[in-house]
């Protein structure tokens, strides 16, 4: 499992990560399904997310999604898909952190230490300066 995401979450803005996954076992992974929860400060973006994910549009903080792999994933392989959050304008954290778990058959059960990936991202402010008026 590999997640890439921009180097830094704008506070009140879309933060998309791609999230990468290859078979790095001896037989297919059939039935190979990402877990993930929605981050804290955010909710989840169903239009700027790979079609096929199972949260409803602004799915809360907490929220378990889940997006199948489509086919067996014979060893060796790799595809990604695209997992957006919409970021609070003031989420109330440092931090945005997102957990990701790849959950495949019985072929899968000897080798899990790939099977997880975290990444955590700052969150920058906007400063917003009132408008006056002369």
């Amino acid at each position: 499992m590999n997640v890439e995401a921009a180097s830094q979450v704008i506070a009140g803005t879309p933060f998309a990560y791609r999230l990468r996954y290859t078979n790095q076992g001896q037989a297919a992974a059939p039935g190979a399904t990402l877990r993930v929860l929605v981050p804290q400060g955010a909710t989840f973006s169903s239009t700027e997310s790979a079609p096929g994910w199972t949260c409803a549009d602004g799915a809360p903080s907490g929220a378990l999604c889940t997006w199948s792999v489509t086919g067996p994933l014979a060893p060796g392989d790799s595809d990604e898909t695209r997992f957006v959050v919409q970021v609070q304008p003031n989420p109330g954290v440092a931090t945005i952190r997102l957990s990701v778990e790849i959950a495949s058959g019985a072929s899968n059960l000897h080798d899990r230490a790939n099977d997880t990936a975290t990444v955590e991202r700052p969150v920058a402010y906007r400063l917003l300066l009132p408008l006056v008026a002369r």
